[in-house]
């Protein structure tokens, strides 16, 4: 009952309250889902604003604040029921699974069309949705691919997939539905593939609108920065790494110059990169002193082998 210590002069937030307290189950009922609407946000700020107080007055006691507004919010909602804002939701299910959105928004009249790609490994979802802001168009489309995504993952796990009998919900990736790349110089084809070479699998011919990648950072971090922005342009999957660790009685050397190292580990890291309807492109990088410039290695080679491959183009300058 907070809402009712709201001070304010606004009839339309309060017929907003209004309508957000009706919408909460009546006592008895059995459910457990919260409201079935959206609060207002001033009753947010105001939960906010007594809560950062609460926090304050105790020194900063987390556990003290928990102990007094758990009693409060434990109708309401737990961390068990808290429900995540389905864009919010997807983008930390994608983080987490190591695939990109790509989002499309167009204005059709006073309403906002949002179209989400959602580019799986060889599976291509798309949600869309229709609203008066660009905010829930998107939220819109993000809950439709949300429950394309479980539908999805319920059909690979059965199977489906190799059977080619994904439905509407969950299709096979076609060259038509795989991103243009980036606006750049065009190259001539090639009229024969590229052999490949030992340290990595499958070779593919130069195409038309081959992407360009800026050119490489080569500090720390950079190449796998630059491989990582070229899957989220090209709406490829998240490439994964395998690192072996070797240890030696001799002091090992690593790199030249400025970047030279020293220590008595060896780190050798594996990378795979998916591309949708092309397939697993696999590279071993160099003995590096840590882990992480390891993966540096790794993704560098990986890199050059897609420019040789013609995946890419890598800018000079």
């Amino acid at each position: 009952n907070l809402y009712k210590h709201l001070q304010h002069c606004s009839t339309l937030l309060l017929s907003q309250i209004t309508e957000y307290v009706k919408s909460f189950p009546k006592p008895g009922e059995t459910t457990d889902s919260g409201p079935s609407m959206k609060a207002p946000k001033a009753l947010g700020d105001l939960l906010e604003s007594i809560v950062g107080a609460v926090l304050i007055d105790t020194k900063l006691n987390l556990d003290e604040v928990w102990r007094i507004f758990k009693p409060i919010l434990s109708p309401i909602v737990t961390p068990d029921k808290l429900e995540l804002p389905p864009l919010r939701e997807l983008i930390e299910l994608c983080d987490s699974l190591g695939y990109f959105v790509k989002e499309n928004c167009t204005l059709k009249g006073e309403m906002v069309h949002a179209e989400l790609r959602l580019q799986l490994k060889d599976v291509l979802l798309v949600g869309e949705g229709q609203e008066r802001s660009r905010k829930a168009a998107k939220g819109k489309a993000a809950s439709q691919l949300l429950k394309k995504l479980e539908v999805c993952e319920k059909r690979i796990s059965k199977g489906a997939s190799n059977t080619g009998k994904l439905g509407d919900d969950c299709r096979q990736t076609t060259k038509e539905d795989l991103p243009e790349p980036p606006s750049c110089k065009r190259q001539k084809g090639t009229e024969a593939a590229i052999p490949a070479g030992d340290s990595c699998k499958k070779a593919y011919c130069m195409t038309v609108g081959t992407p360009v990648v800026a050119p490489i950072n080569m500090k720390k971090g950079g190449p796998r920065t630059s491989l990582f922005q070229l899957c989220k342009t090209m709406l490829w999957p998240m490439p994964t790494f395998e690192t072996t660790e070797s240890k030696s009685r001799t002091l090992l050397v690593f790199c030249e110059g400025l970047e030279k190292r020293t220590g008595f580990s060896s780190f050798v890291s594996k990378i795979t990169l998916h591309i949708p309807e092309f397939g697993n492109v696999e590279c071993n990088g160099d003995p590096r002193a840590d882990k992480k410039s390891s993966f540096d290695s790794a993704a560098l080679i990986m890199l050059h082998e897609l420019e040789r491959q013609g995946k890419i183009i890598i800018s000079s300058s």
